[in-house]
């Protein structure tokens, strides 16, 4: 007797909580009606929260209790209040819903240890899709806002999913980009796609310069630090729309010196293995009028001091040190043999 009457107040209870509780996009929803048989279906409510009825068409019922539901039918379908009964009905197995900025929105099966990251390479977002304000909503309510990150660092970012969980990607709301700062030739914003790596996005800054310290790359996302990465090794991380790629600059920048006739002379950054093509390269390129093949090399510092001509066809692989002096001349105007005295190109003073 005992066990019979806390059966019947287990189910007043979910009656009474089936109709307190307000419909949501991915409830299932039986419809049973005495007069109009082509009304006894049983429906999913889509992303929008609407149902399709038979010979009808659509119905918005997200919001509505199961009464107010009823009501909004039966008086859509001029039938009686007694006419027609609404029931919710538990998915069958384990599902969730996504929706929104996804490319197959629906329902989708629940497997064991299921991960946001699992439902995402599933659903397909497309790449207007805000992956840093994505909501989960799970079946009891409780809504969460995760900023996406399948790193395994950060495991709040790619959370386990429950039954019954609803996940809702916004359409992104700024700019498609990214930002890329530091040691790079362009920096400034540069066109987000979906999967831009960092290598990529760097790349589109026109890589990195020669005083860039590529093995400290940190990837920031809305203003914090979320990654730190040597860009030979890791440079295949993909980004979120928004990030900030920071290339880190080495600790000390020092410079060979180009001048004469080259599309950008002056001081050029030096790094270790820096070849004499290198230096004319990043200088520019040599002009119309300029002669590569009787440069006036100078090294001014260290025991191997020299001055000499060399061609770029022959000597273009020459290694560089700090402080080099270059000069590239006219065609035509080719300097005569440095003497011992010469005191050669006058080299620029980097700046503080």
């Amino acid at each position: 007797m005992r066990l019979c009457f806390a059966f019947f107040l287990s189910l007043l209870a979910c009656l009474v909580s089936s109709q307190a509780r307000v419909l949501k996009p991915g409830d299932q929803l039986q419809i049973v009606s005495v007069e109009d048989a082509s009304l006894c279906v049983t429906r999913l409510l889509g992303a929008a929260g609407d149902i399709q009825l038979p010979g009808f068409g659509s119905v918005h019922l997200a919001g509505l209790s199961l009464e107010e539901a009823n009501r909004l039918i039966t008086k859509q379908r001029h039938l009686a209040p007694g006419d027609l009964t609404l029931n919710l009905v538990p998915l069958k197995g384990k599902a969730v819903l996504i929706y929104g900025a996804v490319r197959n929105v629906g329902e989708l099966s629940l497997t064991p240890n299921m991960r946001l990251a699992d439902a995402l390479r599933i659903a397909g977002p497309t790449v207007a899709a805000d992956l840093d304000l994505i909501e989960i909503e799970s079946d009891a309510g409780q809504l969460a806002t995760v900023s996406f990150d399948a790193s395994p660092l950060r495991p709040e970012a790619n959370p386990y999913l429950q039954p019954g969980d609803r996940i809702v990607l916004p359409l992104a709301s700024g700019p498609l980009e990214v930002a890329v700062v530091g040691g790079v030739k362009k920096t400034g914003p540069v066109a987000y796609q979906r999967g831009i790596t960092v290598q990529q996005a760097i790349d589109a800054a026109g890589g990195p310069t020669n005083h860039a310290n590529t093995k400290d790359v940190r990837i920031l996302r809305g203003g914090v630090e979320v990654r730190r990465l040597d860009l030979a090794q890791s440079g295949a991380t993909e980004l979120h729309r928004a990030d900030t790629v920071v290339v880190a600059l080495a600790d000390s920048r020092r410079f060979v010196t180009v001048v004469g006739e080259v599309k950008n002379g002056g001081l050029i950054a030096w790094k270790e293995g820096m070849t004499l093509k290198d230096a004319i390269h990043d200088a520019g390129g040599g002009t119309d009028k300029a002669d590569l093949e009787n440069l006036r090399v100078q090294r001014m510092l260290g025991e191997d001091r020299f001055r000499k001509l060399m061609g770029l066809t022959k000597s273009g692989e020459m290694k560089l040190i700090a402080n080099d002096v270059i000069q590239v001349p006219l065609k035509g105007a080719t300097p005569p043999p440095p003497k011992p005295n010469e005191t050669g190109p006058k080299r620029v003073v980097p700046p503080l």
